[in-house]
């Protein structure tokens, strides 16, 4: 980094708060290259973008920002592997400094430090914050259709997909084998990426692709209120209410 106005200390500190940056991204985003890369990538065109200031003042903010950046990486964001035999479920994986909390916490007054990865923790202890968690009433399926009404669906444009089509596969005979059936969809600005080989007509398949895609934004953009969550969420309270009423039957024999 460059500044003409900017202390060789200040400059030091830059370079370190890149690097914080970048470890940050290596711990939140372990396992998925693609995200890290993009990440740095980023990071990288911040810093860069900023080698012509000359204000003292304006680069210690930059830097300031860049810490802060890096504590939200660590703490805020975890990672989640869809469950080997219930694809309806997905585990997370906890790592040491993630914060834990309620909404409680936010009305509590920072206390003054230098260092932003300790606003995280304020008067409760990690234990403290767990069972806070544990507290926590499930929501409804009430609830839960209300909130899908209300969600934002977002929009698909075809400025932001990449389409191609390859050869189909499996059963279907020469229609299928022979022909550039199978419809493959990019999201770019995501990364998204679905292919649908349902029919042996290429614009039914198409138009179900670019169907999936939605839904798979859906999810991204409003998880757990998507259509086909919701459908699960009807299912599970149709199985609860089903063994609540044979409990009752049984309790009653």
């Amino acid at each position: 980094m460059q500044g003409g106005d900017v202390p060789a200390s200040l400059l030091a500190r830059g370079r370190a708060a890149y690097r914080n940056l970048f470890r940050a991204g290596r711990v939140a985003f372990k396992g998925d290259p693609s995200v890290l890369l993009a990440f740095r990538q980023r990071a990288r065109d911040e810093f860069i973008a900023g080698r012509p200031i000359q204000n003292a003042a304006l680069y210690e903010k930059k830097i300031r920002f860049a810490n802060e950046c890096a504590c939200v990486v660590r703490r805020n964001i975890v990672q989640a592997t869809n469950d080997a035999e219930d694809e309806h479920l997905w585990r997370i994986r906890w790592r040491d400094g993630v914060e834990l909390g309620d909404n409680e916490t936010i009305k509590r007054p920072l206390r003054q430090t230098n260092d932003p990865c300790e606003h995280a923790n304020l008067d409760s202890t990690r234990s403290q914050r767990i069972d806070s968690l544990n507290n926590i009433r499930p929501v409804t399926l009430k609830q839960l259709l209300n909130a899908h009404r209300e969600r934002k669906i977002p929009q698909l444009y075809e400025t932001d997909i990449e389409e191609s089509f390859v050869r189909g596969s499996g059963p279907g005979g020469q229609a299928i084998n022979k022909t550039r059936s199978n419809v493959a969809l990019l999201h770019k600005p995501t990364g998204i990426r679905v292919t649908c080989q349902e029919t042996r007509s290429l614009e039914t398949n198409r138009k179900l692709a670019r169907r999936l895609l939605q839904e798979r934004l859906d999810q991204m953009y409003n998880p757990g209120l998507s259509q086909e969550q919701i459908k699960w969420a009807r299912e599970r309270e149709r199985k609860r209410r089903r063994a609540k009423k044979t409990r009752r039957k049984n309790r009653a024999s």
